[in-house]
């Protein structure tokens, strides 16, 4: 059940109809057996690449959207895993409650080299294809 309220942004009629297709056509189709068999091998992957992820980086990790996948992901596998107990006393690093409500760790250097690394590119494309000269000549 959706209420309106939750809607960020209505959803137009046919993305509803899309969804209900794939939800009650598509689904079991998919839950057939050799789709079944697919879907086992990649839930196995991603585990490891948690697995991995967890164990070489004692179970910090880069940011806190990873962190609760992470915690949901060894939820599921085992939750009275040893796993899933490191990284719940890892929650403090990442949330905490203030007196003004609850605060989110961020880590500004990867958020700011995510946004840097395109701008850089796209100068260097510029410098390369001799547009700076051009771009001097507009704004100035």
């Amino acid at each position: 059940m959706q209420f309106q309220e939750d809607l960020y942004y209505p959803h137009p009629m046919i993305q509803d109809m899309l969804w209900g297709f794939l939800y009650h056509v598509g689904e079991p189709f998919l839950n057939c057996w050799p789709f079944t068999k697919l879907r086992q091998k990649a839930l196995e992957i991603a585990i490891n690449h948690v697995r991995y992820e967890d164990e070489n980086s004692r179970y910090l990790c880069i940011g806190s959207v990873e962190k609760v996948l992470c915690l949901i992901a060894r939820w599921v596998e085992n939750p009275n895993s040893e796993a899933y107990k490191l990284h719940l006393a890892r929650i403090p690093d990442y949330f905490w409650l203030a007196e003004d409500g609850l605060k989110i760790q961020v880590n500004i250097v990867f958020f700011l080299l995510n946004q840097l690394r395109p701008a850089t590119f796209h100068l260097i494309l510029l410098r390369y294809i001799n547009m700076i000269s051009i771009f001097r000549i507009v704004c100035c």
